[in-house]
């Protein structure tokens, strides 16, 4: 036998160095062996040495460019070597030469897949499967993009399918992409089935246990999950989905910075997985790193522009930060990229309800609908907004998708805070207590499990620790240190207690802004330890600050708030928890305009029972609210007595009595004229992010005056409160 015939029994073998060895021979001897060239190629392909197996092969078509099998081979070695041009271009030239060679429409969908060109991969894929449909990869790899697409159904029939063309020994790893779109759909039983079949078929693979850890990890059985997903580290750490199951999972459990470091091991792993890097951003948005999530939802964009869960995902975000316009942008691309992505044009929706395009906002809802009819969020969302104009049809499809139970409990709460809405707009206060507690039960059951349960106890505390840090000797200490400046206004209180109504007065006013929710008071608070140089919580470094300290925090602060609008004379920041850190802010602000809405706290608990609020943990359960209302009020009355400048004290009961005469007095208190457009503040064009922004853009309503009679039976620990923190008595 000659020396390359060797060669070849070597390779075929799976004895790669003296293949390797025995093809350099005959190199030496014949240096235009072209294929002697090319399997030299295909080592180094083996050997992970991509580049320089591109360079032997294309030698070897450089002798012999109409073989088929050196495109096929050239073709993946330049696939991974990231040159997807090349790649694709070399499969489409072996198929020319060969249009029946099945394993090159197998790579050629890879190469268009991972280049963002989907529709054209799908295709790829099934004309794999119609040439060869006893193979089970191709399969494996439409269903796997299938189910990326989100097209789960689609996905679910392409697996059974090669589960029921192809082998038993050839069908692991389609039970295994099977059992992860079944856990999407709800179908967690039967997920657990195929992982389970996988892992049977391949006992103590790597990646069945990694999905096998997913489902568990699912069906809340975390420490089974965990052991799998670790045991699946053991035999591979290098397996970077392993890493990525294992940051959800702790996800899930709220253990974000965990995640981080899991999520951010994947990536290492695997630089240009998008998918990867995007679950990567949602962690750092869970972990509050704000900044980090849009920079890596933006790389996300960069590896795969046609990635239409990323810009969704950064609308979110930049939604989050008042940035409307490049949110709206964001969504937009989102749905264009995926015209029937129900969540972006939910989230469209909820972006032009900020922005009071109602009629928008419900046409971008029934656009998620008609493309998922039973969507809960955007049912949920129908039924906030139109209340007890929400047609029947809508009714029943809610109480067809509640009685099912397939619904993950979070989604399912969010449509049962809409219908509490709803019935509580049609006077049935019975079923609107009834979805209320259903829903806060879910979330409150949540919260616990992942370790994150409000402790009133705590709050408490750090009220406490809050009237120690601000005694009347601070403010003499700190005088004249702040910046004396009128811009800004501070509207606080208790959510629900009114502040978005006063907000929305004022920034009806030609030279007011009304800039929102703000975190800039809380950032200040969280920058003072290292301003200081302590590692203490802020609210425990009070007495350390310094003026220069101080007006470090002012300056800072007034940065932040300024660009919200360069020319206005008055910028409102309506954050309600700013009541916490009014000690702080008068430090920064002497001459600081502090607003402060009080409400009836009965009717202020019971609206924080009926809403749904992002992250509000304190409002899923009765006895926490009351807990929190009454550490407000003791909180409140120490600032009375300690802060050297007035606060206006309006209550909300007083704007409905006496729209005109209340408007009056806010006005005069932000030291500007009186204009009577403020009169029509629901008319006003402007962005609203709280849970009342469909309320502000009507006019004053008396229904929602004394709402906590209609549920007396029902919010037994809201009733014994000090009757309302406008001075009247319990049961008055």
């Amino acid at each position: 036998m000659d020396t390359f015939q060797t060669a070849v029994g070597h390779h075929q073998a799976g004895r790669i160095d003296q293949a390797e060895f025995l093809y350099r021979e005959v190199l030496r001897l014949q240096p235009h062996h072209a294929d002697a060239l090319h399997l030299l190629g295909v080592i180094a392909h083996q050997k992970g040495l991509h580049s320089q197996a591109v360079e032997l092969i294309r030698q070897a078509l450089a002798l012999q460019p109409e073989t088929a099998t050196y495109h096929v081979n050239l073709a993946e070695a330049y696939r991974l070597a990231g040159n997807l041009e090349q790649a694709a271009a070399h499969c489409r030239q072996a198929l020319r030469l060969e249009p029946d060679r099945v394993e090159v429409y197998n790579n050629l969908g890879l190469v268009l897949e991972k280049q963002g060109q989907l529709d054209d991969a799908v295709v790829a894929f099934e004309a794999a499967l119609t040439r060869k449909p006893h193979w089970a990869l191709p399969y494996y790899n439409l269903g796997s993009l299938l189910h990326k697409r989100k097209q789960l159904h689609k996905a679910s029939a392409i697996f059974s399918e090669g589960l029921r063309l192809c082998g038993t020994a050839a069908t692991a790893q389609l039970h295994g992409g099977l059992s992860q779109v079944l856990v999407e759909l709800g179908q967690r039983d039967t997920a657990l089935f195929h992982c389970e079949e996988s892992l049977r078929l391949q006992p103590d693979h790597p990646t069945a246990l990694t999905h096998l850890g997913h489902v568990l990890g699912v069906l809340g059985r975390r420490d089974e999950a965990r052991s799998a997903l670790q045991r699946a580290l053991q035999l591979a750490p290098a397996q970077a989905l392993t890493h990525q199951r294992l940051g959800q999972l702790l996800m899930e459990e709220g253990k974000f910075a965990e995640a981080i470091a899991a999520f951010s091991q994947a990536t290492r792993l695997e630089p240009d997985n998008a998918t990867f890097h995007s679950s990567l951003a949602n962690a750092y948005y869970e972990n509050g790193r704000d900044e980090d999530a849009i920079a890596r939802y933006r790389l996300v964009i960069q590896l795969q522009p046609q990635h239409a869960e990323a810009h969704n995902s950064l609308g979110y975000i930049l939604q989050d930060q008042s940035k409307v316009q490049e949110a709206l942008v964001a969504f937009r691309e989102a749905t264009r990229l995926r015209p029937n992505y129900a969540d972006a044009h939910l989230n469209t929706g909820l972006l032009l309800t900020e922005m009071g395009e109602k009629e928008q906002a419900i046409a971008a809802f029934r656009e998620a609908l008609r493309h998922e009819p039973f969507h809960p969020e955007a049912l949920g969302a129908l039924a906030m907004t139109l209340r007890d104009q929400l047609p029947p049809a809508d009714e029943t499809a809610i109480e067809r998708l509640l009685a099912t139970g397939r619904v993950p409990g979070h989604r399912q709460a969010v449509v049962q805070f809409g219908m509490a809405q709803v019935m509580d707009s049609r006077n049935r206060f019975d079923r609107a207590a009834d979805y209320a507690r259903k829903a806060n039960d879910w979330f409150a059951q949540a919260y616990r499990q992942r370790g994150q349960a409000y402790n009133p106890a705590e709050h408490c505390d750090y009220v406490e620790r809050i009237i120690r840090a601000y005694p009347p000797e601070h403010f003499e200490r700190v005088r004249g240190w702040g910046i004396e400046t009128e811009l800004p206004i501070f509207i606080v209180g208790l959510p629900r207690s009114g502040t978005s109504l006063a907000e929305q007065i004022l920034a009806s006013h030609p030279q007011v802004h009304g800039a929102g929710e703000l975190n800039l008071a809380r950032n200040a608070y969280r920058a003072i330890p290292g301003l200081v140089g302590k590692q203490a919580p802020g609210v425990d470094c009070i007495a350390d600050l310094s003026r220069g300290v101080v007006r470090k925090l002012a300056d800072d602060y007034l940065s932040g708030l300024r660009p919200h609008d360069p020319r206005a004379l008055r910028i409102v920041d309506k954050m309600p928890d700013n009541y916490l850190m009014l000690g702080l802010i008068v430090t920064l602000f002497p001459q600081a305009r502090i607003i402060h809405m009080r409400r009836d706290v009965r009717d202020v608990g019971l609206s924080c029972w009926l809403t749904h609020f992002r992250h509000i943990r304190w409002a899923c359960e009765l006895e926490h609210i009351g807990s929190r209302i009454v550490e407000y009020q003791r909180l409140m009355e120490h600032w009375r007595r300690v802060l050297p400048v007035p606060l206006l004290e309006i209550d909300y009961e007083a704007i409905v009595a006496d729209l005109e005469g209340s408007a009056r007095r806010l006005v005069s208190w932000c030291g500007v004229e009186w204009d009577p457009v403020c009169l029509s503040f629901h008319d006003t064009k402007r962005v609203v992010r709280t849970a009342s922004m469909t309320q502000v853009r009507k006019p004053i309503y008396q229904r929602s005056v004394g709402r906590w009679r209609h549920y007396q039976q029902w919010i037994g620990p809201l009733i014994g409160l000090a009757g309302s923190d406008t001075g009247g008595e319990p049961g008055s």
